[in-house]
């Protein structure tokens, strides 16, 4: 079963939603099924028309004998998603039979009036009503703070009255005033209340400004008062890398910038990683480094140790200690056959590479060098040029010396060569015929 391709602009359309489709299609093209980072798979597309197809389960379409989606998701939510659906009752469907076809295409769809008509109450929400509980009110209030990169921050589109702009709560939270500066990440959002600053206000006694920034609009920061509020940090997998150090870092410690989260005792160090370990949240022992020690001292493969090397490096420990360190092992068998070290470790590179791609990742993801992806033919080529290089020397010096009076010409473009001067040259040549044998 193929998505419709005009989805988003035909008339009745359910799964536009902000001129955006709801499940994703088109899928983008990739050669493997992969994982994202929120456990959602990515199923092979690798043609284009692929990228409509609907995903489906052939023993569960010859099972139900009928089409419908079929998605693979293993993440905690689906607990809270089950749960949902186990407890919320009988469900019901409401329905209509018209003989009326329009001439100019299919009736248009009136979500409001379908609601209206096809609600239901079932037997848990029905006693909730009846008991008076309430629905939908939250307290206290929860607020979610978002955390990203240096650089790596979501954009928000500024609207009319300036309200919006491109910076985030967290680089906010850096604009904070001077006397907030012992506050974390998530006591100054549960203790205090941005208010948009203008010039012309009076800061009261409980106020406090935030540090001018080019392109920011700036805020007040007032104390909260009457209503509570629990503010949480965002749940970042380990396998995020330094997003998830950052995250322990905003947890623990207070800071006025990046730099400074990554700055222990005036020492600063080159990742969130080094800073969290310093400071004794996490061990300073590697276990990637002795996991792969282990795997090479018990003789395993250079294929086998690529392979833990990949896992390893999406568990989120710093890749390009370790590439350095066990570069050699990872790549001897590209070495021993093409001949050549830095053929060897490109070789090896590709290899990790597509490991990394089924998990949708990449090693310029961590830092690594890419490969610069020259194809079996060429890297075989190389080879050979360079076995046979003597052979061809000598095969060059042999022709030079059967130069004559094309030696000088042959001189000249060298010397311009070696140079690097701008040398035009024009050679008129002729056929010299021979003395005829008799």
């Amino acid at each position: 079963m193929m998505h419709r391709r005009d989805h988003l602009t035909c008339l009745g359309s359910r799964c536009n939603r902000n001129q955006q489709c709801i499940y994703g299609f088109p899928h983008r093209v990739q050669p493997t099924t992969s994982v994202d980072e929120y456990g959602r798979l990515h199923w092979r597309c690798r043609e284009s028309e692929d990228v409509w197809v609907v995903p489906y389960c052939p023993a569960l379409l010859r099972f139900a004998d009928c089409h419908f989606h079929f998605d693979v998701v293993f993440t905690v939510n689906v607990f809270s998603y089950l749960y949902k659906y186990l407890y919320k009752g009988p469900d019901t469907a409401f329905f209509a039979v018209d003989d009326i076809i329009p001439s100019d295409g299919p009736m248009p769809v009136n979500e409001i009036n379908d609601y209206q008509k096809g609600r239901y109450l079932s037997a848990p929400e029905a006693c909730w009503h009846i008991l008076e509980f309430e629905v939908t009110r939250k307290e206290p209030a929860v607020e979610s703070l978002l955390i990203h990169l240096p650089g790596r921050n979501v954009p928000q589109f500024r609207q009319h009255d300036g309200v919006r702009s491109s910076t985030s709560l967290l680089q906010r939270y850096f604009l904070r005033a001077e006397e907030l500066s012992h506050l974390r990440y998530e006591d100054y959002y549960e203790q205090f209340v941005l208010y948009l600053y203008h010039d012309e206000d009076e800061l009261q006694d409980h106020d406090h400004l935030e540090k001018p920034c080019h392109g920011v609009v700036r805020k007040k920061a007032s104390c909260r008062v009457h209503i509570d509020k629990v503010t949480c940090i965002n749940t970042v997998s380990i396998r995020s890398g330094e997003v998830f150090y950052l995250r322990m870092l905003l947890l623990h410690h207070p800071a006025r910038s990046f730099q400074d989260l990554r700055t222990v005792a005036g020492m600063r160090f080159n990742s969130f990683h080094e800073a969290a370990c310093d400071i004794g949240l996490f061990d300073n022992q590697n276990e990637g480094q002795l996991a792969l020690c282990e795997a090479v001292d018990s003789l395993r493969t250079p294929s086998q140790l690529r392979f833990l090397f990949s896992q390893i490096i999406l568990e989120g420990y710093a890749a390009m200690a370790l590439w350095m360190e066990f570069r050699q092992p990872l790549s001897i068998d590209h070495m021993e056959r093409i001949g050549n070290e830095d053929l060897g470790y490109e070789c090896m590179l590709q290899n990790i590479d597509d490991q990394l791609s089924q998990c949708g990742r990449h090693l310029a993801d961590f830092g690594l060098p890419s490969p610069q992806r020259r194809s079996i033919e060429l890297l075989n080529e190389e080879i050979y040029l360079r076995n046979n290089s003597a052979s061809f020397t000598a095969e060059k010096n042999n022709m030079c010396q059967q130069l004559n009076e094309q030696h000088r010409i042959f001189d000249h473009i060298r010397n311009a060569i070696h140079s690097q001067c701008d040398c035009v040259v024009f050679i008129k040549g002729r056929p010299v015929w021979g003395t005829p044998h008799r």
